[in-house]
């Protein structure tokens, strides 16, 4: 009765990692069908174009990837101030734990010296 139970178990493992399982990995990794359509700049529609006004679309522009760096900057600075938080949290478990094995060897030699105190006294 086992070893048909073992090889009905393993007959139907196979046919999940063979058969059932690639299948399932072959339907996810499709494509979504949408209209990948973005904007990437506003567009700024000027009729008549003079050179003051395409001096205007410059500084448009300029401004706008300014924007765009500013806030690049400031979300890396605090990406960084977390890292640097979370470094020092775990220097700090590290040292507490260190601490924490020193004081417990300190008290392991202590303990082998009144046992080594005990036998000497013993013989």
């Amino acid at each position: 009765m086992n070893n048909l139970f073992f090889s009905a178990l393993c007959l139907v493992l196979l046919y999940y990692f063979i058969f059932y399982l690639p299948s399932q990995k072959t339907k996810a990794n499709l494509p979504f069908k949408q209209n990948q359509a973005t904007q990437t700049e506003p567009e700024i529609e000027i009729i008549d174009r003079g050179p003051e006004k395409e001096e205007l679309i410059a500084t448009l522009k300029e401004n706008n990837s300014y924007e765009r760096l500013e806030t690049k900057k400031t979300q890396a600075i605090e990406s960084l101030k977390a890292d640097l938080t979370d470094s020092r949290k775990t220097n700090q478990k590290l040292l507490e734990q260190v601490q924490e094995d020193e004081k417990l060897f300190q008290q392991l030699v202590k303990e082998m010296e009144e046992l080594k105190s005990e036998i000497y006294e013993n013989y």
